[in-house]
Protein backbone atom coordinates (compact mmCIF):
# COMPACT_ATOMS: atom_id res chain seq x y z
CA UNK A 1 0.00 0.00 0.00
CA UNK A 2 1.24 3.48 -0.88
CA UNK A 3 -0.03 6.74 0.60
CA UNK A 4 -0.48 8.26 -2.87
CA UNK A 5 -3.01 5.68 -4.13
CA UNK A 6 -6.09 7.45 -5.50
CA UNK A 7 -8.32 4.63 -6.81
CA UNK A 8 -9.12 1.00 -6.11
CA UNK A 9 -10.60 -0.75 -9.15
CA UNK A 10 -12.82 -3.69 -8.21
CA UNK A 11 -14.62 -6.52 -9.97
CA UNK A 12 -17.99 -4.84 -9.28
CA UNK A 13 -19.86 -3.65 -12.40
CA UNK A 14 -22.63 -1.23 -13.31
CA UNK A 15 -25.01 -4.05 -14.12
CA UNK A 16 -28.20 -3.83 -12.02
CA UNK A 17 -27.51 -5.08 -8.52
CA UNK A 18 -23.78 -5.56 -9.18
CA UNK A 19 -22.34 -2.31 -7.77
CA UNK A 20 -21.95 -4.25 -4.54
CA UNK A 21 -18.55 -5.57 -3.53
CA UNK A 22 -18.56 -9.33 -2.98
CA UNK A 23 -15.77 -9.38 -0.38
CA UNK A 24 -14.09 -6.81 1.86
CA UNK A 25 -10.34 -7.18 1.45
CA UNK A 26 -7.41 -5.49 3.17
CA UNK A 27 -6.93 -3.30 0.07
CA UNK A 28 -10.60 -2.32 0.25
CA UNK A 29 -10.30 -1.30 3.91
CA UNK A 30 -7.08 0.61 3.20
CA UNK A 31 -8.79 2.46 0.35
CA UNK A 32 -11.86 3.34 2.40
CA UNK A 33 -9.77 4.55 5.34
CA UNK A 34 -7.58 6.60 3.00
CA UNK A 35 -10.63 8.16 1.33
CA UNK A 36 -9.79 6.78 -2.12
CA UNK A 37 -12.21 6.25 -4.96
CA UNK A 38 -13.43 2.63 -4.96
CA UNK A 39 -14.77 2.09 -8.47
CA UNK A 40 -16.26 -0.60 -10.69
CA UNK A 41 -14.15 -2.07 -13.47
CA UNK A 42 -16.49 -0.36 -15.97
CA UNK A 43 -14.73 2.92 -15.10
CA UNK A 44 -11.46 1.60 -16.57
CA UNK A 45 -13.23 0.41 -19.71
CA UNK A 46 -14.90 3.80 -20.22
CA UNK A 47 -11.66 5.72 -19.62
CA UNK A 48 -9.90 3.57 -22.20
CA UNK A 49 -12.69 3.91 -24.75
CA UNK A 50 -12.77 7.71 -24.36
CA UNK A 51 -8.96 7.94 -24.07
CA UNK A 52 -9.18 10.15 -20.99
CA UNK A 53 -10.08 9.99 -17.30
CA UNK A 54 -13.81 10.35 -16.76
CA UNK A 55 -15.85 11.31 -13.69
CA UNK A 56 -15.83 8.48 -11.15
CA UNK A 57 -19.12 9.27 -9.43
CA UNK A 58 -21.30 7.03 -11.60
CA UNK A 59 -18.80 4.16 -11.21
CA UNK A 60 -18.26 4.28 -7.44
CA UNK A 61 -19.00 1.03 -5.60
CA UNK A 62 -22.38 1.50 -3.92
CA UNK A 63 -22.11 -1.05 -1.11
CA UNK A 64 -20.21 -3.96 0.34
CA UNK A 65 -21.27 -7.09 2.23
CA UNK A 66 -22.07 -5.12 5.40
CA UNK A 67 -23.56 -1.81 4.29
CA UNK A 68 -24.11 0.95 1.75
CA UNK A 69 -22.26 4.16 0.94
CA UNK A 70 -19.15 3.64 3.05
CA UNK A 71 -16.75 4.43 0.22
CA UNK A 72 -18.50 7.69 -0.64
CA UNK A 73 -18.90 8.79 2.99
CA UNK A 74 -15.25 8.11 3.76
CA UNK A 75 -14.04 9.98 0.68
CA UNK A 76 -16.30 12.97 1.38
CA UNK A 77 -15.30 13.07 5.05
CA UNK A 78 -11.60 13.09 4.17
CA UNK A 79 -12.17 15.93 1.72
CA UNK A 80 -14.34 17.90 4.17
CA UNK A 81 -11.98 17.39 7.10
CA UNK A 82 -8.86 18.20 5.08
CA UNK A 83 -7.58 14.64 5.48
CA UNK A 84 -8.04 14.32 9.25
CA UNK A 85 -8.95 10.67 8.89
CA UNK A 86 -11.97 8.42 8.73
CA UNK A 87 -12.27 8.02 12.50
CA UNK A 88 -11.56 11.64 13.48
CA UNK A 89 -15.10 12.19 14.85
CA UNK A 90 -15.28 8.90 16.76
CA UNK A 91 -15.09 8.70 20.54
CA UNK A 92 -14.40 5.28 22.01
CA UNK A 93 -15.16 4.53 25.65
CA UNK A 94 -13.74 1.33 27.11
CA UNK A 95 -15.00 0.37 30.49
Amino acid sequence: WKHNVTHLVTSATLKPGKRKLGARTIKYFQSVIAGCWVVCFDWIEQCLSKKRLIDETKYEVASDTKGKGGCRRSRELRKKKHDDGLFSDIICVIG
